[in-house]
């Protein structure tokens, strides 16, 4: 298991087992976001990883995502689990692109950070943040420049 340091506080990984969550716990983590859909792939079962949470002590937040369908709720969700779980937390997805949108969409729309600040810190972590601009554009596209 690889964790990033998004923020203060805030650490992001791919896809956890039950393992993952006893060292994240070990690290001190005390919440985690977990992004990734019910039963979107053979090696992910949501119900087992939130038991074993629970029984760490760790609390459980699951806000499902599918790539680039972030809903206003879905970034609404993620933003207020941001700012009212415990820290530090650990958000995470199968690769933790979902989950680098949601903070980067949460940070942007509910915390007024500037695009190119936060596509920057996307890019200094290593994940690319031309994936996300298009869904920073106002809705239906940029003006035309006519």
């Amino acid at each position: 298991m690889t964790i990033q340091q998004v923020e203060d506080g805030v650490g992001l990984s791919g896809a956890m087992t039950a393992e993952d969550l006893e060292n994240a716990q070990q690290q001190g983590f005390q919440a985690l976001i977990c992004n990734r859909r019910p039963a979107e792939s053979a090696d992910h079962d949501e119900q087992a990883l939130a038991q074993k949470a629970q029984s760490l002590g760790l609390s459980w937040t699951c806000i499902p995502v599918a790539t680039g369908e972030y809903s206003d709720a879905d970034v609404a969700a993620f933003h207020e689990a941001l700012e009212t779980l415990p820290r530090p937390l650990l958000i995470f997805c199968r690769s933790g692109r979902r989950s680098i949108h949601l903070w980067a969409l949460a940070r942007i729309r509910h915390d007024g950070e500037q695009p190119e600040t936060v596509l920057e810190r996307m890019r200094a972590l290593g994940h690319d943040p031309e994936t996300l601009r298009p869904l920073l554009e106002p809705a239906g596209g940029s003006p035309d420049p006519e």
